[in-house]
């Protein structure tokens, strides 16, 4: 009925509407074919399945978790082939990018920028939070240390 009508929300997704892109085709007709339904938290779960997948490629016949983890650490331009806005895995730091989406009726549209498809990009963006607004711990490398054990798999040079 309108009631939620300016409401905005955050992306770094490409919206689910956006069928010009090759991406969010490629993912809706994959989990379309398996008779899923498509949500954001689902392409955020096809991302990164993808970039496990291509680290686990990049070892080859010697596909070992610690290989993987080495190969992750060097991915530093992330966008799941076009799924999301750029990213840095390798370095475990949030995308400075993204998009509003508004609610107008019963559809989000791409309110910012104006022309769908297309992500802002600002350093600016990256907001540092005072510590008492973490959910986790985390060390010098960003990692979350509540469960951390010596058992971690970290990159190895």
């Amino acid at each position: 009925a309108g009631y939620g009508n300016d409401v905005y929300v955050q992306s770094a997704f490409e919206p689910l509407d956006q069928t010009s892109n090759p991406a969010v085709q490629t993912y809706e007709s994959a989990v379309q074919a398996v008779g899923g339904k498509t949500a954001p938290l689902g392409m955020q779960a096809t991302s990164s399945f993808l970039l496990w997948a291509n680290a686990a490629q990049a070892c080859g016949s010697t596909l070992t978790r610690q290989c993987v983890i080495d190969n992750l650490a060097k991915v530093h331009d992330w966008t799941a082939g076009g799924l999301q806005a750029q990213t840095d895995p390798g370095a475990n730091v949030a995308t400075q990018c993204g998009l509003l989406l508004k609610l107008d009726g019963t559809k989000f549209v791409q309110a910012y920028p104006q022309q769908a498809g297309q992500f802002d990009c600002n350093s600016a963006f990256a907001v540092k939070l005072p510590q008492s607004v973490w959910f986790a711990g985390l060390n010098s490398d960003r990692v979350a240390t509540k469960f951390l054990t010596k058992n971690v798999i970290t990159p190895q040079p």
